[in-house]
């Protein structure tokens, strides 16, 4: 190596990973400040803030609900997508997450760093939340048009489509607006 005062454990894997919160948990008051009286934990850096909107967790916990519901039926998951292919980028969003986490993959990657030190100032793993915020938000918006043809009556299953889009544009505004104080 030809620059000598290259440090030989360089700083920044640990720098800004993903969290759960920067994903799921609204940045802005005063939602966050309900979520935070019942569960205590470390808000998201700016690097991993990809908050996919208020209706993210409650869409998360539905997903969860029917994979675990197709388990134990021994259906195929894949019959729970609309899209195979949707399916493939979904599982494949969570998989980069799970990564960007970093903490989770700490006993497989350190070994790792320790033979390719110049690895460990690779920074802000939380980037590679911004995948999870792209593909589910439209697993989001997927569901959302699922659940208006689900709705038999038109003028309601317009009316609930309507009020849940605008709920989900008001929060996204207040994201905004959020991330745009803290540059």
């Amino acid at each position: 190596d030809p620059i000598l005062d290259r440090p030989e454990s360089p700083f920044g894997i640990w720098a800004y990973r993903a969290t759960f919160s920067g994903v799921f948990n609204p940045p802005f008051k005063p939602l966050n400040q309900i979520l935070r009286a019942f569960i205590n934990y470390p808000g998201p850096t700016f690097e991993s803030s990809a908050y996919v909107g208020i209706l993210g967790l409650p869409m998360l916990l539905f997903a969860i609900y029917f994979i675990f519901k197709a388990i134990y039926k021994k259906q195929n998951i894949i019959s729970r997508f609309q899209s195979s292919e949707f399916m493939y980028m979904f599982f494949a969003a969570f998989l980069i997450w799970f990564i960007a986490l970093y903490y989770p993959l700490k006993v497989i990657i350190d070994p790792a760093l320790e033979l390719l030190p110049p690895l460990k100032q690779f920074r802000s793993l939380g980037r590679f939340s911004w995948i999870l915020y792209y593909v589910f938000s439209i697993f989001i918006s997927l569901q959302l048009w699922h659940l208006f043809q689900f709705i038999k009556n038109k003028k309601l299953a317009t009316f609930v489509l309507a009020t849940l889009l605008i709920l989900w544009l008001i929060d996204a505004n207040a994201n905004m607006n959020t991330l745009k104080e803290r540059i």
